[in-house]
C-alpha cells in the first residue's frame, strides 16, 4: 500500500470543506494547502471518513496505528491511494509527494542527494525545503505495464536512468543486453 502524487483539487476541497480558501491558480491551492495542512494540529483537520473508498481508510487506519496524531493520517484524503498486487510496479515522479504504507517494494530512485519528509515520521521535517521541491499540481498514479521477452518482464519508469526487470528462470531464455550499464541482481526466491 502506498499513497502517490495529490488528487484532483475539486476532491481535496469537498474531502476538507472550509479548510481553505480558493486559491486562484491550480498550482496555487496545491502549495497554500499543503503550507497549511502541514502547519496544522492533528485536532486542526476534520474530515469525512465515510469519503473514503476501502483502500483509502485501509490506509487511514493503518497511518492511525503507525503515526497516531499526525496530522498526515489524514494523507488519503488528498494523496492518491494505491494497493499494489505481487509483481506491479509504479513510478514516482521527481519531486512528487509520496510514501510508502505496507508491504515490501523495492524502491529505486533517480540521481539524487535528499529525501524529504512531510510527516509520518519521528525524523526532522524541513518544512520550506519541503515547500521548494515538491510539484504542486494533480498527479495521477500509475500503474507500469512491463515489456515482456522471454522470461523477463522489463518495468520501463520512463526517466531514462534505469529499469527494473524481473527474471523467472526457466519460462524462457533471457540474455542480458551489452550496453545498458550496470545491473544488481536480487534473489528473492529459489536457491
Amino acid at each position: 500500500y502506498l499513497m502517490n502524487g495529490f488528487k484532483p483539487a475539486d476532491e481535496i476541497k469537498r474531502n476538507f470543506p472550509g479548510f481553505i480558501d480558493e486559491c486562484g491558480s491550480e498550482s496555487g491551492f496545491y502549495s497554500a494547502f499543503l503550507k497549511k495542512f502541514i502547519n496544522s494540529g492533528f485536532g486542526d483537520i476534520k474530515a469525512d471518513l465515510s469519503l473514503l473508498d476501502p483502500v483509502e481508510r485501509y490506509i487511514f487506519d493503518r497511518l492511525q496505528d503507525y503515526f497516531p496524531g499526525d496530522p498526515f493520517v489524514y494523507a488519503p484524503f488528498f494523496l492518491n491511494s494505491v494497493r499494489l498486487e505481487p509483481g506491479d510496479a509504479l513510478a514516482v515522479g521527481e519531486g512528487q509527494l509520496h510514501s510508502y504504507v505496507e508491504g515490501m517494494c523495492f524502491e529505486l530512485m533517480t540521481s539524487s542527494d535528499n529525501t524529504l519528509r512531510g510527516g509520518l515520521t519521528d525524523k526532522y521535517i524541513n518544512k520550506e525545503e519541503l515547500y521548494n521541491v515538491i510539484r504542486f499540481r494533480e498527479e495521477k498514479s500509475s500503474i507500469i505495464t512491463p515489456v515482456v521477452s522471454g522470461c523477463e518482464r522489463r518495468f520501463i519508469p520512463g526517466f531514462g536512468e534505469f529499469a527494473l526487470s524481473e527474471i523467472k528462470p526457466g519460462t524462457g531464455e533471457f540474455v542480458s543486453e551489452a550496453d545498458h550499464g550496470m545491473e544488481i541482481i536480487f534473489v528473492y526466491s529459489g536457491r
